[in-house]
């Protein structure tokens, strides 16, 4: 028998998301799990370009499920109207993309059924299968940006239970953000690649519709703790408790999201907050910072054929730190994908907002965290761009134009 419990204080007390600044991206504005989700939204649109209303619905979805519980932190439902009139945070996420920051706890305890029948459990709630996938949490790590390793888990979990997406009755999926939601539904074979947006149309997650979707508001509007309480509706739905009851429902699914690859927040009160970030220099990055003083950018290349950036000892492939050497890149790239602050995340940026990070792929493979000197307005998805190292704070840095 197990007990699998988790709290945090996020919205009230001191914990992560008012950290310092941390990292070596901080010095071009990259803050914020929110700012990699929009980067991972961006690059969707760029391979799939769906309407905004298909992250809506997501939404909506989920704020009319939050309005009808009572225990709901959200008790707010909005139209489609109102989804498209909230404003950018980070571009192209919108206010009402992005979950709540909460406050909160749960707890659950796992046994056998011979177990749980010997303790006379009323009415528990059988696991039929489970899954994990795992990728890098670093966005510039990934191979691709608009699907994650769900599609693993999920391939694994139905193979166990011996069942399909056709079989699921009600859905809690992990709606951290909106895009993760439509990405999910994809990975775990509701529908094919980039075609969430035909799923979801006409009201498919919304309270009476084919999918019943996070009935008890999800991240977006009952909590935005992580994880736990999606369990906990779940085995609502299947003891006929929940206060959205889906009627008949006999196949519950669940799916989580980790990892954090982004730096965070920064907290006012904390000494040097308000100064522009500054990369620490150490004798494994020292070369890559040099080159850049230099107006030069280098990456680092194994024996073993991998090629990457930021600076680590070890080659992330085949993990010798022995056979890897600097090699100067030529400084052209193409543009991955890319946000646009209009809140800043770090009182140091508020006065350049909106501004733009992005991510680069060099040609000779390895991606980067840097700015793109163009208008906002002006960047397309990739576009090739050129190396244009700029002094900022008294840092050299890796800046791109487009070529």
């Amino acid at each position: 028998m197990a007990l699998v419990c988790y709290a945090d204080n996020p919205r009230s007390g001191p914990g992560r998301l008012r950290s310092p600044a941390r990292g070596e991206d901080a010095a071009y504005g990259w803050f914020s799990t929110a700012a990699g989700y929009a980067m991972i939204h961006q690059r969707y649109l760029i391979e799939y370009a769906p309407p905004p209303e298909a992250f809506g619905e997501v939404a909506v979805a989920a704020r009319a499920n939050g309005a009808a519980n009572p225990r709901a932190q959200l008790r707010k439902p909005i139209s489609m109207d109102d989804y498209l009139a909230s404003p950018f945070v980070v571009e192209p996420m919108r206010r009402d993309d992005i979950c709540l920051v909460s406050d909160g706890g749960a707890a659950l305890v796992l046994m056998s059924a011979e177990r749980a029948k010997r303790l006379g459990v009323a009415r528990p709630v059988p696991i039929l299968g489970f899954g994990h996938g795992q990728t890098s949490a670093a966005l510039i790590n990934r191979p691709t940006l608009t699907s994650t390793q769900a599609k693993v888990s999920a391939e694994t979990a139905f193979r166990m239970a011996g069942l399909g997406p056709a079989d699921v009755d009600v859905a809690q999926i992990y709606d951290c953000f909106t895009i993760t939601v439509l990405m999910t539904l994809e990975d775990y074979g509701f529908c094919p690649p980039g075609q969430a947006e035909g799923f979801v149309r006409e009201g498919r997650l919304r309270p009476g519709g084919d999918l019943p979707f996070n009935t008890s508001g999800g991240l977006l509007s009952e909590t935005g703790m992580p994880g736990l309480q999606l369990v906990q509706e779940a085995v609502r739905q299947m003891r006929g408790e929940a206060v959205l009851q889906t009627p008949g429902a006999e196949v519950a699914l669940i799916s989580n999201q980790g990892g954090d690859g982004h730096p965070c927040h920064a907290d006012p009160g904390r000494r040097g907050v308000n100064e522009l970030p500054r990369p620490d220099i150490t004798e494994l990055n020292a070369p890559y910072w040099t080159a850049l003083g230099e107006g030069r950018l280098v990456f680092q290349a194994c024996a073993c054929g991998r090629r990457w950036l930021p600076p680590r000892r070890e080659c992330p492939a085949c993990l010798r730190d022995d056979q890897w050497a600097w090699q100067e890149a030529s400084g052209r790239g193409t543009l991955v994908s890319w946000v646009v602050y209009h809140a800043a995340y770090h009182p140091a940026f508020a006065a350049r907002t909106p501004y733009n990070v992005a991510i680069v792929a060099l040609e000779e493979g390895p991606r980067l965290i840097a700015n793109i000197d163009v208008r906002n307005e002006d960047l397309r998805g990739d576009m090739p761009v050129r190396l244009a190292v700029a002094e900022d704070n008294g840092v050299a840095l890796a800046r791109f134009r487009p070529a």
